[in-house]
């Protein structure tokens, strides 16, 4: 199961929503919500009612990330009630499957009983969307708030960058083995997305916490994104680096990064530092 192109739809429907206030688009939003939420819901009940030996489907976190960001994005679409509801049970849902209750961390796949997936991809710390979920989690907190899962979601930010960092050529990594097994990341590069992601959720971390590491942290990889990333010959951000930060590529957008990505990202830390 995978809603990562139904969420982004349903995100671009209320978007034209607010754009356009036709009704059409909002109808077309909510009845893609309703069923990537059902989805969702259906997923979380069979971690309940699975028992072994029956087999059991692998369960992806990014599905309810996509879930979350769609939830936040469209909110306006819902009465406040229906949204915090369907919020919180979402919420519920990765801490029941995804948080591994003796460590605090989060995985990136569980089976559908919450079982661990010993594999590459099942010990991993996939930071990007580690960060993904922290800021979800931090901006539901603002309008929620919950200073238990503020503080839980800002010691997942600091694990993260921590575990990610390369201490040698600086930069978060994409992904992290738990179990200090060999190397998997499939290319080395150093993204910008992912390094917008975590300055994005140390502000907001630190708003929420105002624990000195969240700032500390923010200060070496601002330090780092603003030497590295930024074009000199030309305009905008490079979408990638390699370890000798060099640019991998001569574009500044693709088709699984978002050309305002950073832009975005660099706003909402102003926004932050502004109110601090």
């Amino acid at each position: 199961m995978t809603n990562e192109s139904d969420g982004y739809t349903i995100m671009a429907y209320g978007q034209f929503y607010r754009a356009t206030k036709d009704d059409e688009w909002a109808m077309l939003a909510k009845a893609l919500l309703t069923d990537l939420l059902a989805d969702l819901a259906d997923a979380q009940a069979d971690a309940v009612l699975t028992t072994v030996p029956s087999i059991r489907k692998t369960r992806y976190l990014r599905d309810w990330v996509i879930g979350l960001e769609a939830l936040l994005t469209c909110r306006h679409l819902l009465d406040e009630d229906s949204w915090k509801d369907r919020i919180h049970e979402l919420v519920q849902g990765i801490q029941q499957l995804f948080v591994d209750r003796r460590t605090d961390t989060v995985r990136p796949c569980v089976l559908s009983d919450s079982g661990y997936v010993n594999t590459p991809e099942g010990r991993r710390l996939d930071v990007g969307l580690t960060l993904r979920l922290v800021n979800c989690l931090l901006t539901y907190c603002e309008s929620v708030p919950n200073r238990r899962l503020a503080q839980q979601a800002a010691g997942w930010c600091l694990y993260t960058c921590e575990q990610s960092w390369n201490e040698t050529a600086g930069g978060l990594r994409n992904y992290v083995d738990q179990k200090l097994q060999p190397a998997t990341e499939p290319d080395g590069y150093y993204w910008s997305w992912i390094m917008g992601e975590a300055l994005v959720a140390l502000c907001k971390s630190y708003a929420h916490t105002r624990h000195n590491d969240c700032m500390k942290w923010f200060q070496r990889l601002h330090e780092y994104a603003f030497a590295v990333f930024p074009d000199s010959a030309g305009t905008g951000w490079h979408i990638a680096v390699d370890a000798q930060r060099q640019p991998v590529w001569p574009l500044k957008a693709s088709p699984i990064v978002n050309c305002y990505a950073v832009v975005q990202q660099l706003a909402v830390v102003l926004k932050i530092l502004q109110k601090l």
